[in-house]
């Protein structure tokens, strides 16, 4: 069989981190891109790594955002780069950074909404989808905001509520996961604790189109006498 060489990516004296969702994507052109959190600034920031040939060569990180945390990564068709991270230092909102050219260079950044440990992905056209967790007041809910391109560009939609049940706040690393099928069909799992505080489950919901869920309707997937956190799907 084969064995490949580990390869370290940081080098620096303070933490890094790759965050709670997909932290890796490639490209048509076999480029390997790769987003994670670390604090060599003093603060925890998010960066990005290219490798243009498959892995065995890296560009310089390059600082995406200073104030940074739980970054996640998508590539669409055309090898454009999509990322969503968490400003936990100014606002606690979710965040998202796209490149058009392999990372070369990045459009300004655009505020999607209240919350945090976000992921991201695309569909068939190319229309992004992210989903984040939102926690106010002690109660946690589940967003999804999605891009249709019109006469001005990619535009982001008003997010809409996933998940109608109010989930007491408990804090823990909990995990939101989107996924997008070959019809487009929008699927998303996350962990929550509306049976309790010392019982965390799985749900599970869908959408044909990311604007239209079924309140009410999601699905338990666990059920489980302690936690059952973390989920991921594709």
């Amino acid at each position: 069989s084969l064995c490949f060489a580990q390869v370290r990516l940081t080098n620096d004296p303070g933490w890094s981190q790759t965050g709670p969702n997909q932290t890796i994507a490639t490209d048509s052109q076999g480029g390997v891109h790769v987003v994670w959190a670390d604090n060599r600034g003093g603060y925890s920031g998010t960066y990005y790594k290219y490798s243009p040939d498959g892995g065995l060569n890296w560009e310089v990180d390059q600082l995406l955002s200073e104030s940074g945390n739980a970054p996640a990564i998508t590539i669409d068709s055309q090898d454009g780069v999509h990322v969503v991270y968490t400003d936990d230092y100014h606002d606690g909102s979710i965040y998202y950074k796209y490149s058009p050219d392999r990372g070369q260079t990045w459009e300004n950044d655009v505020v999607l909404g209240d919350g945090d440990n976000g992921d991201i992905t695309t569909d068939s056209k190319d229309d992004v989808y992210a989903v984040w967790r939102w926690r106010d007041s002690g109660r946690e809910e589940i967003y999804c905001a999605r891009t249709w391109v019109g006469k001005f560009g990619r535009v982001w939609a008003t997010p809409i509520l996933v998940d109608s049940a109010i989930a007491p706040l408990v804090f823990s690393e909990k995990n939101v996961d989107i996924s997008i099928d070959s019809q487009d069909k929008v699927h998303v799992v996350w962990d929550d604790f509306r049976n309790g505080v010392d019982n965390s489950e799985i749900y599970y919901s869908s959408s044909p189109d990311g604007f239209a869920w079924d309140l009410g309707g999601e699905k338990r997937l666990t059920d489980s006498e302690i936690h059952s956190l973390g989920p991921s799907i594709v």
